[in-house]
């Protein structure tokens, strides 16, 4: 029975995946069309940014992907009868060879735990993005194997990514110790814009435009223009809506069934034009309020914001640019602050205030450096041997020691923070005696100063970066031609692409009491359960059971699921057995369900799927 429904569901999909094949040849002779007359595919794989905008990315992942899936609701998942495990596209001879335990989930859980906060504050970056990354694939892959696929899968495929990239040359402790040992070298100067910065974000990028592309060239390929002029999108919020208790949201646009159409018909022309647009600069913030408007839409309509993937829309800004800007409107002068550049503690020093001025509105000189202090009109710095005191130029006249730092500390957006402590009477206090007690006791070492101006960088990304971006695209891509939506942790996102009924379907317990009569329960959306297993997961596992084909593996996942929802419900021990209904409820365009049934009985809208002797 099972292998004859397999067999008419590829019948019936084969004329689906020709159109998809056809959809793609389109969109690979567009691309092709685009590289030739406008090289916009190379221009767009060449682009250089600064470390700070992949710096910034990395924080959001690695925060992101700790976030995603708390640790006691992991734990739940781990503690499940195997009997439940219905594993993603790949994943059952996995499974048999690392099985899930969960004392094994726990150690490896706090070990990722402790690799994101490390990727995060950027403590052996590469190793912990690596390490972070393929321990998600095996922690966050727990809830996975019990019917639901959620579809987070972005945070591991960036994740990666970040792991064959530099992106710990900046915001992060490995940046810090570098501007250390550039100092001890001679150099206060950090890294500077590349294309080693910025081919990260263009497979990022890339595999975002994936994201919805394949959602939307299925929807055309599958539903057709059905899926768009239709009822179809209004019955899909309604279905949704049932699922949460019949939740409705505070804009009923379900009113309007002409707007909903328009609403389809924007949201299949953002999904498939959006790969296109990001590949012209000027159209690429365009494409990323089209996107955060449409999560939103939906988020609004739905209650899926997919909030995880609009954190990732950070790709898309330029950080460095804009603390340029944003510096330049605060502190129109740059500021000049004249240093002792054979001094080592202010070599260190200076290097490490270098890496935080990302905004360039301090200008750290060295006293060796007489073009830029006759410049500046500080001769008389030339005429010293050592110079005394750390000196600001302020528009006021010349600033020394503990007030130069304070000076500059409102000009460094990191430091900004602490201005009002420093002007503090006993900080001020404190801090002046401080820095009077290190300058006299300050040891020089004298090493000659690199005084020109950084060139930017002109290293080429590493050959693993080029080959772990370009593995990742393609895989993803393969999923996507074909329709692989249920794996992990690489899939095609979630298509949404059936012309839905107007109707909606629950799992039924009924159970036959000893007074001769029953009592029904629903267990598919149940808030208990809910708020136990999330609900999108708990619906999605019980309709995971409802498909599988009747049989003692059906019988043992029904009973495994009756026991787990008699674990988190007080119910009457009367019952003498139970049986399981599979039943299809009508959706009114009201938004409600019509639940009306035969108590105890199988009428027609309902399927006997097994039972249970209690």
């Amino acid at each position: 029975m099972g292998d004859a429904s397999l067999h008419a569901k590829v019948i019936e999909f084969l004329p689906a995946l020709g159109r998809e094949a056809t959809i793609l040849a389109i969109a690979v002779a567009l691309l092709i069309f685009l590289q030739r007359r406008y090289l916009l595919l190379s221009r767009f794989f060449a682009a250089s940014a600064d470390p700070l905008n992949l710096a910034v990315v990395r924080i959001v992942v690695f925060s992101a992907l700790l976030l995603q899936e708390n640790y006691a609701r992991i734990l739940r998942f781990a503690q499940l009868p195997k009997v439940l495990q219905l594993t993603p596209v790949g994943w059952a001879p996995i499974v048999k060879v690392f099985p899930v335990h969960e004392h094994v989930v726990a150690v490896l859980y706090w070990t990722f735990a402790a690799a994101c906060v490390a990727a995060i504050v950027g403590i052996v970056t590469r190793f912990s993005c690596l390490l972070a990354a393929g321990l998600a694939i095996y922690v966050l892959g727990v809830p996975q194997l019990y019917g639901k696929v959620n579809h987070y899968h972005h945070l591991i495929w960036f994740a990666l990514i970040l792991g064959f990239s530099q992106c710990g040359d900046a915001l992060s402790i490995d940046s810090l110790f570098a501007a250390l040992k550039r100092a001890d070298d001679g150099e206060i100067h950090g890294p500077v814009a590349s294309r080693a910065y910025g081919l990260p974000l263009r497979f990022m990028m890339a595999a975002l435009a994936l994201v919805y592309f394949f959602p939307g060239t299925w929807k055309l390929a599958r539903g057709g223009w059905a899926w768009i002029f239709s009822d179809n999108l209004r019955i899909q919020m309604y279905q949704k809506w049932a699922e949460f208790g019949n939740w409705t949201p505070w804009l009923r646009i379900d009113h309007f069934p002409r707007l909903i159409m328009v609403f389809a018909l924007l949201a299949v022309c953002f999904e498939v034009s959006f790969g296109f647009l990001i590949l012209w600069p000027r159209l690429r913030p365009l494409a990323a309020l089209a996107g955060l408007a449409f999560h939103n839409g939906i988020g609004l309509m739905m209650r899926i914001p997919f909030l995880s993937l609009q954190f990732m829309y950070v790709i898309f800004i330029d950080w460095k640019g804009l603390f340029v800007a944003t510096g330049k409107r605060m502190f129109p002068q740059v500021l000049p602050v004249i240093y002792d550049d054979s001094c080592k503690l202010c070599r260190r020093t200076v290097a490490i205030l270098q890496s935080l001025n990302w905004g360039e509105r301090v200008q750290f000189v060295g006293s060796s450096d007489h073009g830029s202090l006759i410049a500046l009109g500080a001769e008389d710095i030339c005429q010293q041997g050592v110079l005394p005191l750390f000196t600001a130029f302020a528009p006021e006249g010349r600033v020394y020691g503990y007030k130069a730092y304070v000076r500059l500390v409102p000009r460094l957006p990191l430091l900004s923070i602490l201005t009002p402590i420093l002007l503090l009477a006993p900080v001020r206090a404190m801090g002046e005696r401080t820095y009077a007690r290190v300058a006299e006791s300050r040891t020089c070492s004298l090493v000659p100063m690199k005084t020109a101006t950084p060139s930017p960088q002109t290293a080429a990304p590493s050959t693993a970066l080029w080959c772990a971006g370009l593995s990742l695209l393609a895989i993803n891509i393969l999923c996507g031609s074909f329709h692989i939506v249920r794996a992990w942790p690489f899939a095609c996102y979630p298509t949404f692409d059936r012309v839905k009924k107007a109707e909606l379907h629950r799992l039924i317990a009924s159970v036959a009491v000893r007074d001769g009569t029953h009592q029904e329960y629903e267990l598919s959306h149940d808030p208990v359960m809910a708020k136990m297993f999330s609900a999108e997961r708990w619906q999605g596992l019980t309709y995971r059971v409802e498909e599988t084909p009747a049989g003692n593996v059906s019988d043992n996942q029904l009973h495994a699921m009756w026991e787990l929802w008699r674990e988190y419900h007080s119910i009457p021990d009367d019952g003498m057995s139970v049986s399981f209904y599979e039943e299809t409820v009508p959706v009114d365009f009201d938004g409600h369900l019509n639940a009306e049934r035969g108590p105890g009985t199988a009428g027609p809208n309902r399927t006997l799927m097994g039972g249970k002797t209690l």
